[in-house]
């Protein structure tokens, strides 16, 4: 009995790491398969990747493809299928339920129709009685010719006329309609960051700044004065003397001193702006909560929140920046409700169709006073929004 009693000791102590020893030698065999397949199949691993891989993971992707020389791009309606294909060695083509209001089960259908080898027959008639006639239009088969041929063979069922219109807008349909810009046209971009924002996550380039006229001057003094009544200790926000784009931080870093006199902004923003080749001076400063956090606050409170966000909104509506830098986990949920964790989505871009605004998300600068090395990243971001409002001067 003492025997057996030793013997599972033993074992119990060995499967404490044995499942872990195992797990390592799997992973590392996979790690080593995976790098060989990069480095002598790149196109075809990425493909591979990327049809595995979530839509809030595949802009990583998207962006380590660039940086290896390989360019996705759009779906078309005649070459791509339900998942990414190579091309050639430096070309993916996105698949077709990529695009917003296409299913899988759209796509489906659209390929099936694409290797259909028998025609589609659609009848009218006009007329009654002995003057009724019937005529007769045959589509197809093979590959779509027009989006008048794509409607008549493609079950509305199966992609109906917003999905239509959406691979459409992105230009799906370019090569098959006359007179359509490509499909890689900068034109197009704002349609495909919206219908596409898995794969476009990229910004559009700036084609405004903030104007600061009698106009903007008194809706500002009109918020003021609203918020002012609800919140009488608000900060108001900072306008720059010349500002291109907005910064938005969960809350003031204090309320008595002007922001570029403050320790927060000198020891922790200043520095990465103007390694960007910003100042302060460039933008707009406002922020969610309309008060310093108090000591003890890590974030703000949500009721607070409901209250000052309206007034947020109005800045937003009335100075209409065309980029805006998101410093704060708060405010950063706020305008996107479903990211979940913030930190796994730094420097990401989306553009905003209500906004009209190329959104960057970034993180709370005070963060860098325990990890000195976000100050490079908080540079990278700022460097991101600054490429957007140079190339608009281009």
């Amino acid at each position: 009995m003492a025997e057996a009693e030793r013997l599972w000791s033993d074992i119990e102590g060995f499967a404490a790491y044995s499942f872990n020893k195992s797990h390592a030698v799997e992973y590392t065999l996979i790690a080593f398969q995976a790098a060989w397949l990069k480095a002598h199949y790149l196109v075809e691993f990425y493909c591979a990747q990327m049809g595995t891989t979530k839509d809030d993971k595949l802009t990583v992707l998207v962006k380590q493809a660039a940086q290896d020389g390989i360019r996705i791009i759009p779906p078309d309606i005649n070459i791509s299928t339900h998942q990414f294909e190579p091309l050639n060695d430096v070309i993916i083509a996105a698949p077709l339920n990529v695009v917003m209001g296409v299913s899988e089960k759209g796509a489906a259908a659209i390929i099936k129709e694409r290797q259909s080898t028998e025609p589609t027959i659609i009848e009218k008639t006009s007329g009654r009685g002995s003057k009724k006639v019937t005529t007769q239009t045959t589509f197809g088969p093979g590959r779509f010719v027009s989006i008048e041929d794509f409607k008549a063979r493609v079950p509305a069922k199966s992609v109906n006329a917003r999905g239509i219109d959406n691979l459409d807008r992105v230009g799906a349909f370019a090569r098959i309609e006359p007179g359509q810009i490509a499909s890689t046209d900068p034109r197009r971009q704002k349609d495909q960051i919206e219908l596409m924002p898995a794969i476009a996550d990229q910004g559009v380039v700036a084609d405004r700044v903030v104007e600061i006229d009698d106009m903007l001057v008194d809706a500002l003094e009109a918020i003021e004065k609203d918020m002012a009544q609800l919140l009488p200790a608000a900060v108001n926000c900072f306008i720059g003397k010349n500002p291109k784009l907005m910064i938005i931080l969960d809350a003031p870093f204090n309320d008595f001193e002007e922001l570029k006199a403050q320790y927060s902004y000198k020891t922790f923003v200043a520095p990465s702006l103007h390694a960007a080749g910003l100042n302060v001076e460039d933008a707009v400063w406002t922020w969610l909560l309309r008060r310093p956090l108090a000591k003890g606050e890590s974030s703000p409170p949500d009721a607070e929140v409901a209250q000052c966000l309206p007034f947020l909104q109005r800045e937003v509506a009335v100075m209409k920046p065309p980029v805006i830098v998101l410093l704060g986990p708060t405010v950063i949920k706020t305008f996107f409700p479903d990211i979940k964790r913030p930190a796994d989505n730094i420097g990401h871009k989306a553009f905003s169709a209500n906004l009209d605004a190329t959104v960057i998300i970034g993180f709370k600068p005070t963060q860098i006073y325990h990890d000195a090395g976000k100050a490079d990243r908080l540079t990278e971001i700022f460097s991101e929004a600054k490429s957007l409002l140079e190339d608009s001067a281009c």
